[in-house]
């Protein structure tokens, strides 16, 4: 995947983390993307207090 974000989601138990190998960008643009898809899939949101923006 030369030259390409590639995103590597990681679950544990009812939890997930999604690991980015690209820019800070990148990585704010699948936090957004994904923010959409479970409020419209699953009526789901992020929560606020344990999301984490990258460094």
């Amino acid at each position: 995947m030369a030259g390409r974000c590639a995103f590597l989601p990681v679950r544990y138990a009812d939890d997930f983390v999604v690991l980015v190998s690209g820019t800070r960008e990148d990585a704010i643009a699948e936090k957004a993307a994904l923010a959409d898809y479970l409020q419209q899939t699953m009526g789901r949101e992020l929560s606020p207090e344990r999301r984490r923006s990258p460094p």
